[in-house]
C-alpha cells in the first residue's frame, strides 16, 4: 500500500475552524465520562456555544442519574462526532470526525440562558424531550473545550 493509499485511510488534519463548524452542525455526538476507574460513554444531544462550550441536558427519571454521578465525579471528559457517507462513487472516504476534551460541570442558576441559547442553535431534540415528564428534574452540563481535534477522509466535502 503506498503513502498515498495510507493517508486515504487515516485522514487529513482538520483544522480548528473546521473542527468547530462540524460540532456546530452535527448537535449529536457520545459523551464519555469516568468515575472510580470506569468508563461510561453515552449517545448525546448538545448545544455548542460557537466557541469554547459544549452543553448537555440531562433527563433525571428518578433519584440517582447515572449520567449525573459519572459527569460529578469526571475531571476530563471527552465527545466524539462524526459523520460519514458509505456512498461507494466516493471510494467510503467521505466522512469526518472531531473530538472535544476538557472539564465538565454543572451549569449554574445564572447560565441558563446561555446552555438555552446553545440548545436552540443546533442541538438535536429526541422526543424523548416533548414526551417525557421527568420525576427528577433536569439538570444543565458544560464542557469546557481545552482540546479540539479532528480528521477527515480525501472526498469529505466541507460546507
Amino acid at each position: 500500500m503506498s503513502g498515498e493509499e495510507l493517508t486515504d485511510l487515516d485522514g487529513y488534519h482538520m483544522d480548528r475552524e473546521s473542527a468547530a463548524e462540524l460540532l456546530a452542525s452535527t448537535g449529536v455526538g457520545v459523551l464519555s465520562l469516568s468515575a472510580e476507574g470506569e468508563s461510561y460513554a453515552l449517545p448525546m444531544s448538545f448545544g455548542y456555544d460557537g466557541g469554547e462550550r459544549l452543553y448537555f441536558v440531562f433527563l433525571e427519571a428518578g433519584d440517582e442519574s447515572l449520567k449525573a454521578r459519572f459527569a460529578d465525579e469526571t475531571t476530563r471528559a471527552c465527545v466524539t462526532v462524526f459523520e460519514a457517507d458509505d456512498d461507494a462513487e466516493r471510494g467510503g472516504d467521505d466522512w469526518a470526525s472531531v473530538v472535544a476534551k476538557g472539564p465538565v460541570r454543572r451549569v449554574e442558576t445564572d447560565e441558563w440562558d446561555e446552555l438555552r441559547e446553545a440548545l436552540a442553535d443546533n442541538a438535536w431534540h429526541p422526543s424523548l424531550f416533548t414526551a417525557a415528564s421527568p420525576t427528577g428534574g433536569v439538570t444543565g452540563y458544560a464542557l469546557r473545550i481545552d482540546e479540539l481535534t479532528g480528521r477527515h477522509g480525501g472526498g469529505y466535502e466541507f460546507e
